[in-house]
């Protein structure tokens, strides 16, 4: 069993407490982690019986976080977020990375996944779920375009990026503003990471972003866009998609991908001047959220493995299949063995060249 100890923010009775009934757990907002720290009595309690040090509900300043981690050297640090909106929590910092991510909201627990929705009346309509009453009389924001040049707050820097994953080989960009798409290609290739394959954002998907395509395309191995974001970008352009794929090859790309609706993919090899469609596989879709980036992960793995685009884009394609059949972020690692190596086999021969 266990003893829930509850109690007013009474920064001083904090400490007697924890002290006096030896507590092994407890979780405290940044503010009021703040207030213990430079509280007058802090070091006349003795708080070494604290294993599990939890914060939330706000931003903890990093030298804060450090501080605590300093003087709770017995204690293991969590950050847990998301607690108000999804109880228990929505992303979870667990305290073996709490050094090394300094900052991170964390991982997503089971079963959760974060996604910007700006029109919330089609993704329940996607889904097949009723609509939540909160969200009635819901306006999306006004649709703004990135910037060429001031970076905002979520603009990726490098010393973002933790130093463990620059032991990887090969990396996908996932959407981003136009400045971090600009910035995060170079700064791979500086660590080796020369296999890098991007998908358009949103923000840039723009005419006004047209005659800046050359700095973000220069060196990419793959840019892979939709098709309503491609026809948005080269409005003013030509609107044949093969001849607009061409075009940003040309740019220094060596393979553009078009997804198109209904699941299938125009794959353009730059080198070879080689155009293939990708038909979708028939699953059975359950839940499409998260389909994209499933392509966008088998892809890339199926490139670095083959160097081969339309075998990447069948494994693309195929991680698609069995990722829409199912809510469960880890039902993909369940199927059976050999399934999507059939089913990419049968799709096989329904691949055409263009």
């Amino acid at each position: 069993g266990g003893t829930n100890i509850l109690m007013g923010p009474d920064i001083g009775a904090i400490l007697k407490n924890i002290a006096q009934y030896k507590a092994t757990m407890f979780f405290a907002p940044p503010t009021v982690w703040i207030g213990m720290l430079r509280h007058p009595d802090f070091a006349k309690y003795d708080l070494s019986s604290l294993k599990k040090c939890y914060y939330g509900a706000s931003i903890m300043p990093v030298e804060i976080l450090k501080e605590i981690i300093a003087k709770f050297p017995g204690a293991g640090v969590y950050n847990y977020y998301g607690q108000t909106e999804l109880a228990p929590y929505h992303t979870i910092l667990k305290a073996e990375d709490a050094l090394s991510k300094l900052g991170s909201a964390g991982m997503a627990g089971i079963h959760m996944e974060t996604r910007l929705e700006d029109q919330p009346v089609a993704h329940y309509a996607r889904l097949q779920r009723p609509f939540p009453p909160a969200l009635l009389g819901y306006a999306p924001p006004n649709r703004t375009l990135d910037d060429h040049i001031r970076p905002r707050w979520y603009t990726i820097r490098p010393n973002d990026f933790p130093e463990d994953y620059f032991d990887a080989t090969a990396a996908h960009i996932a959407p981003m503003d136009y400045l971090s798409h600009t910035l995060v290609p170079p700064f791979l290739r500086q660590k080796h990471i020369n296999t890098i394959t991007l998908e358009a954002g949103k923000g840039y998907s723009d005419p006004a972003f047209w005659d800046d395509l050359p700095v973000l395309l220069h060196g990419l191995t793959a840019f892979l866009i939709n098709e309503e974001a491609l026809r948005n970008l080269a409005r003013d352009q030509i609107q044949d998609l093969w001849e607009l794929a061409e075009m940003l090859a040309s740019l220094g790309c060596e393979i553009i991908v078009i997804k198109r609706p209904g699941g299938s993919q125009l794959v353009y090899e730059h080198p070879s001047h080689a155009r293939w469609i990708i038909p979708p596989y028939p699953s059975r879709i359950y839940c499409p959220d998260g389909a994209g980036d499933a392509f966008n992960g088998g892809f890339l793995a199926g490139f670095r493995t083959t160097y081969d685009p339309v075998q990447a884009a069948l494994q693309g394609t195929i991680s698609a299949s069995v990722v829409m059949e199912s809510p469960d972020p880890f039902y993909a690692f369940g199927v059976l063995p050999g399934l999507p190596q059939a089913r990419m086999e049968s799709l096989r021969d329904l691949v055409r060249r263009a």
